[in-house]
């Protein structure tokens, strides 16, 4: 049943609509394939919108869709509401339209995948309907086609990196923490960097250093999926394939990297003559932030006495990889991480930590917003009790 939703107009107000799917846009020319969903929100507009998804992939709002691009009418109106799955377009191998969710749209396309004549084509709805089997075949027929023109061990190589590679990249942007330090757009382009290398006994997909930390602390559907889609690939390539990422290299060389290692050395010794781990961190983060470009240097030669600041030093190690870190960066990605700063102390101790972060990062801002906040949603004792001195350091 279609539902009633107010959308914003221009002038801010609401008006109410129906939403449907009437048509599907076609980027390209061949079928089968996907396709756009698209709507009208009003009648009196024959402007074209396309839902948008958020991280939950869920349709949260609409984009104009101003391309312009052929259209199919459908049947039969395909009704949703603000909420609901992520709806995809297909149009079969004789030019049928269909609109659904992943789930509606498999027992479609399990009605022409047998009439798809090109692998690769027949692999990709494949995998879209999780149907292994077909997804298998079509993969090593996607192979062996490719060989044939540029020889096995090529093939195996161009098909890790338009299988697996995809999946892992998407894995990475979609990691919230490293996006608190770059646009998707600049890392897509520091993944360029990535390898796909090829002997004997496997093959070796190997990331830039900076992905080291992200990598190794995705979420458990990033990592079951990536899991999955290696599986698959081994399968299909009939080869093991590593994945790894490269050793964190913080040397740049010359004279300015002596300056450097001398500052970071310094700075060492004077964190490790502080008496509390809490002190000792926030000397830390104060540091990285204020001084960005010697982190590096600093990673290399401090290790704390206490395992929670190591903890930490862990999350922000990232730091040391990047030339372009500045203060503003930095800041907001441990403004970002304050609640796991927060949470990965133990329960007596948090009061401490976010007493000692406020002394040194009362003037600034995002920092000391993060700090608030976090003794704003607590009810543990220990924190409660240190909360109007945290609050007098911050001036708030």
């Amino acid at each position: 049943m279609a539902i009633k939703l107010n959308l914003r107009q221009s002038n801010g107000s609401f008006e109410s609509h129906s939403i449907a799917v009437a048509f599907i846009g076609l980027p390209h020319r061949m079928y089968p394939g996907f396709a756009i969903p698209l709507v009208r929100l009003s009648r009196s507009s024959n402007t074209l919108y396309t839902p948008l998804i958020n991280e939950e992939r869920r349709i949260y709002d609409f984009l104009p869709y101003e391309d312009d691009i052929k259209t199919v009418e459908l049947e039969h109106k395909y009704i949703f509401e603000i909420g609901s799955e992520e709806i995809f377009g297909v149009i079969d191998h004789i030019g049928r339209p269909f609109v659904g969710t992943q789930k509606e749209l498999k027992k479609d396309i399990k009605g022409f995948l047998d009439n798809i004549s090109e692998p690769l084509t027949k692999m990709i709805f494949a995998d879209f309907c999780n149907n292994s089997v077909e997804l298998l075949a079509a993969g090593k027929e996607c192979v062996d086609s490719r060989a044939r023109n540029v020889g096995f061990e090529k093939a195996l190589v161009w098909f890790v990196w338009i299988f697996l590679i995809p999946r892992l990249s998407q894995a990475i942007v979609g990691a919230a923490e490293f996006q608190t330090l770059l646009t998707a757009d600049e890392i897509y382009e520091k993944l360029n960097m990535v390898s796909v290398e090829i002997n004997a006994e496997s093959i070796i997909v190997t990331l830039p250093a900076f992905f080291d930390n992200v990598y190794k602390n995705l979420s458990k559907s990033s990592t079951a999926e990536i899991r999955r889609a290696e599986l698959l690939c081994r399968r299909i390539v009939e080869r093991p394939i590593l994945l790894k990422a490269r050793k964190l290299d913080f040397n740049r060389g010359g004279a300015q990297d002596a300056i450097l290692a001398s500052a970071a050395s310094e700075l060492a010794g004077k964190i490790k003559n502080l008496r509390t781990q809490e002190d000792r961190l926030a000397a830390i983060l104060y540091a990285l932030v204020e001084r960005p470009q010697i982190s590096g240097k600093f990673f290399q030669v401090y290790r704390d006495r206490g395992s929670y600041v190591n903890e930490i030093l862990k999350m922000v190690q990232i730091f040391g990889v990047f030339k372009d870190m500045d203060s503003r960066i930095s800041s907001k990605y441990i403004a970002k991480m304050m609640p796991k700063i927060f949470r990965s102390a133990f329960p007596h101790q948090r009061g401490k930590v976010l007493a000692s972060l406020s002394k040194v990062f009362a003037n600034n801002e995002s920092i000391s917003y993060a700090i608030s906040v976090q003794i704003d949603k607590t009810r543990q004792k220990d924190v409660l009790l240190l909360a109007g001195q945290i609050r007098n350091n911050l001036k708030l």
